[in-house]
């Protein structure tokens, strides 16, 4: 499997996707993180904290070149997202709560084998209604 994931064209799936796209911030925002991922050499992971699970959905559709780490506090949208391609599911306290994102990343990341000096791309919503991914960050681990 790992020798088959070298051999996907992954710019090649993101530009037959974008037609495809709505014209709307949550697409444009997952759009944007797949071509982060295909852009920066060492980010490895993509952490989508979500309620719903409606951001990792988004960013899926995009088939990024890194694994989604999707980040909620619900098992119920744990098990929802079970089902999506290249998604994986971490049940985290305070989902919500957009000042402890960076801490919960390294946290979860580290527990993950991801290790320090990577970079990982952080994306949620930020000050605005349920449902709503507006922000994209990069850190380092």
């Amino acid at each position: 499997a790992s020798k088959a994931e070298t051999m996907i064209d992954y710019r090649h799936l993101l530009q037959r996707s974008i037609p495809s796209a709505n014209r709307t911030l949550n697409d444009a925002i997952g759009i944007s993180v797949a071509e982060c991922a295909l852009t920066i050499d060492d980010v490895v992971a993509i952490f989508a904290f979500t309620e719903t699970g409606g951001t990792a959905k988004r960013i899926c559709k995009f088939r990024p070149s890194v694994p989604i780490i999707a980040c909620t506090d619900t098992k119920k949208t744990c098990y929802k997202l079970s089902y999506y391609c290249g998604v994986k599911t971490v049940l985290v306290d305070r989902v919500t709560d957009y000042l402890r994102y960076d801490d919960i990343t390294r946290e979860v990341a580290l527990k993950l084998g991801i290790k320090e000096g990577q970079h990982v791309i952080i994306t949620s919503g930020y000050g605005q209604k349920h449902g709503s991914t507006n922000t994209i960050r990069i850190i380092e681990i």
